[in-house]
């Protein structure tokens, strides 16, 4: 294998090795014994993926589509901050967004 397709492969093998370390110290000590259960919840395992992806790989659009998707799991947390906001504005600017990105691409 060449150096570039072992890059490639660097941002998983240290994502396996950070989970697989997390969920093995838990089954042994048991973080919600001491108020750190939040570190297991699945939501934040793919925040710990995001994170990876974007330190580590040569691609960063994995990492910012797990962000996206924590962030979308997680959008309970930034409700107060638009209680302003109609309910169809955020839908409407991920349309418009993904719309505009979709006609970037197939130029």
């Amino acid at each position: 294998m060449s150096a570039s397709s072992n890059n490639k492969y660097l941002p998983l093998s240290v994502t396996l090795i950070v989970f697989g370390a997390l969920l093995l110290i838990d089954g042994l000590v048991g973080f919600h014994r001491y108020g750190l259960g939040w570190l297991v919840r699945p939501d934040n395992m793919l925040l710990y993926a995001a994170a990876i992806y974007l330190f580590l790989g040569n691609e960063r659009m994995v990492g910012l589509l797990l962000l996206l998707v924590w962030l979308f799991l997680n959008l309970s947390v930034f409700k107060p901050l638009m209680a302003g906001v109609p309910f169809y504005v955020v839908p409407a600017c991920l349309l418009v967004v993904g719309a505009l990105m979709l006609l970037k691409v197939k130029k």
